[in-house]
């Protein structure tokens, strides 16, 4: 399945560094063709389990970012923010994209009310999956040797 995920991240980079797949596109083709070609890349495939879906989930989220950049429809801002929370359950490394993407919401056009609103909503939307997930384990659980630990490495 890995291998699988690694074609899928091959296309979705392609997509996301092309201008929407136009004719001509040399420095897309180039991108994409450096992302196969190097060898972290492969260990990443064929290793790590969780970094491949994490990968995957992360470019929808640019792409779906990216949309909502150009045309200001708030349901490409929510998909976002469910490939960033999906990605954000598979690997706790994801909370970093959570905010810069907050950050780039609120640097957008807009009133300063409409721009905090704009960034609560998509971090709202983008946590909410892992605080469930949280909770869920703390009502379960009967002890602290759950199999995995939010540790934040400053």
């Amino acid at each position: 399945m890995s291998r699988k995920l690694g074609a899928c991240h091959t296309f979705i980079l392609y997509y996301l560094v092309s201008d929407n797949l136009k004719s001509n596109d040399v420095w897309a083709l180039a991108a994409t063709l450096l992302f196969c070609a190097t060898p972290g890349m492969f260990s990443l495939h064929y290793m790590a389990w969780s970094e491949s879906p994490f990968i995957a989930l992360t470019l929808l989220h640019f792409i779906f970012l990216r949309s909502w950049l150009k045309s200001g429809n708030y349901m490409m801002l929510a998909i976002s923010a469910l490939a960033i929370s999906l990605a954000l359950l598979t690997r706790y490394a994801g909370i970093a994209f959570v905010g810069s993407t907050c950050i780039i919401i609120i640097f957008q056009r807009g009133t300063l009310r409409l721009k905090f609103f704009r960034s609560a909503f998509f971090g709202a939307l983008a946590v909410a999956p892992l605080l469930v997930y949280f909770l869920l384990r703390a009502l379960i659980s009967e002890g602290e040797g759950t199999p995995r630990q939010l540790v934040l490495h400053l």
